[in-house]
């Protein structure tokens, strides 16, 4: 996860949250992120439509690496109470970023 933290520029929380490129792309339902492979997209799994337009009509996006592990099938509420406790404890990396208008 650091090799993908430091390919794309993301910081420690505590620091001034960078930005990090156009690294989202959105074509028809998909959205995926570009996160630094030559080869490969990590694909979202259904953001909102709300998200999806703020993103379109040029809104920012911020990403969260988490450096620890999440147990698999996690819930949404667990997923935020480790979002938050990663980041107090200087366990997440950070960037803001837009959407790519080309693929």
């Amino acid at each position: 996860m650091r090799s993908i933290a430091a390919v794309m520029g993301l910081r420690r929380v505590i620091e001034s949250v960078p930005y990090v490129g156009e690294r989202l792309l959105i074509r028809g339902p998909i959205t995926a992120l570009d996160y630094g492979h030559p080869d490969c997209l990590l694909r979202l799994p259904a953001p909102g439509p709300r998200w999806r337009a703020h993103l379109t009509r040029g809104g920012l996006a911020c990403i969260t690496i988490g450096l620890d592990s999440v147990p698999l099938g996690a819930s949404q509420d667990a997923i935020d109470t480790y979002i938050r406790r990663s980041a107090t404890a200087g366990r997440a990396l950070v960037g803001a970023t837009g959407v790519r208008t080309r693929w």
